[in-house]
């Protein structure tokens, strides 16, 4: 932005000393020249100007952009990044899935719907553990607490929340598995 305002404030001044020295020696022809060289100048510096707010509004839409995308395949790396992004939700916590085994995930987000925070948990079908089971109960019934049940299992395993994501991927041998074969469709 500094070198912006030098470069304008630079050919602002050869402007205005060519416009002098044409006025100033009462020279037509010299007038005649620099009127339309000034003329250029102008609509260089208005083309900059807007060039360099193009320019901030691309930088500002990069500082905004996700944060850089990471693999995880340990369990123990998957469980320790969910209870991480559940410390960081500051208004809204989005889970599907109902086979969380992971308590102390499970009572981060506890901890944080105790600070009026929205949650909702989106559960597939029929499949629930205990530890879900008893995470349900001691949130139902809670303000801004939204619990669902929804048929199959299209949107995969996801946290959500205002700061990040983690999804599962299927695969083979996701780490998820608990040995059950689901059907096909």
């Amino acid at each position: 932005m500094k070198e912006n305002i030098f470069r304008i404030v630079s050919i602002l001044l050869i402007i205005a000393i060519g416009l002098y020295s044409a006025v100033a020696q009462n020279n037509p022809t010299r007038l005649v020249i620099v009127l339309p060289l000034v003329a250029v100048l102008i609509t260089f510096l208005l083309f900059l100007f807007a060039v360099g707010q193009v320019e901030q509004r691309i930088n500002q839409s990069l500082d905004r952009r996700l944060p850089p995308i990471e693999h995880l395949e340990k369990r123990e790396d998957v469980e320790n990044q969910t209870v991480k992004l559940v410390t960081r939700a500051a208004d809204f916590i989005i889970a599907t899935g109902g086979r969380s085994r992971n308590t102390e995930y499970l009572k981060a987000i506890e901890d944080k719907i105790l600070r009026d925070l929205e949650y909702w948990r989106f559960i597939y079908e029929d499949e629930i553990t205990h530890a879900m089971c008893k995470h349900i109960i001691s949130v139902v019934g809670k303000d801004k607490v939204f619990i669902r049940q929804i048929k199959g299992r299209e949107y995969g395993n996801m946290l959500i929340v205002d700061g990040g994501l983690i999804m599962g991927t299927t695969g083979p041998w996701p780490w998820w598995s608990d040995g059950y074969q689901y059907p096909e469709r």
